[in-house]
């Protein structure tokens, strides 16, 4: 009996899989969407901004190669 039924439903899904299938995938779709949005969101809170500042002393010195002999 609980053979039959479970056969039931496999050809139930088997005949109705190019309905269900688009339907399966959209939901993962969305699921990874609204993960990778809370990771991104998690990142950016996570990490201060980076002030860079160069100065012309961290640079060394300028050599002009053409003039030396």
């Amino acid at each position: 009996m609980i053979s039959l039924l479970l056969l039931i439903i496999f050809f139930i899904i088997v005949l109705n899989w190019r309905r269900i299938f688009p339907l399966i995938m959209m939901y993962f779709i969305n699921r990874l969407i609204k993960k990778m949005g809370e990771q991104q969101n998690q990142q950016s809170t996570q990490t201060p901004p980076k002030n860079k500042s160069k100065t012309t002393e961290s640079l060394g010195e300028y050599i002009d190669y053409e003039e030396i002999d």
